[in-house]
């Protein structure tokens, strides 16, 4: 289903450690990733893999089992709203920000990234980074 069978497939086993990948890059991104005995790096795989990352040229390393992508760039973290593609860490920065100026609330947030604003699956998860901004400072 995944085409991981083929021989363009980059695959790492280590049989002593039981562990293993299979990574798939078409057209210089992410197109399938199976982990299996270690999945330290689940997080930032899948975190490539829906972005649509471009992986070019650091193909070996996308085998390394490790907690941590190649590079120094950072990861986005969780996303808490779907509809507008908004991380918690960058909720988390907005509250911050705001608190600041003592206007951290639902409704910045709201105004500020949209999140919340659409389906509103996401609002008992904001209202909580809200108050847990609100008792922290």
């Amino acid at each position: 289903m995944f085409a991981l069978d083929k021989p363009d497939v980059a695959r790492y086993d280590d049989r002593q450690r039981a562990i293993g990948r299979r990574i798939r890059v078409v057209d210089g991104q992410l197109a399938a990733v199976c982990l299996f005995g270690d999945s330290s790096g689940e997080q930032w795989l899948r975190e490539w893999l829906t972005e649509a990352r471009d992986v070019a040229g650091i193909g070996p390393l996308l085998l390394r089992p490790s907690r941590s992508p190649p590079g120094e760039r950072p990861l986005r973290g969780r996303i808490v709203c779907n509809c507008f593609d908004v991380s918690e860490p960058e909720i988390n920065q907005r509250l911050a920000a705001r608190l600041e100026s003592r206007g951290g609330t639902l409704d910045v947030l709201q105004a500020d990234l949209k999140c919340g604003t659409n389906c509103g699956s996401c609002v008992a998860e904001l209202k909580r980074l809200v108050a847990g901004k609100k008792v922290a400072a």
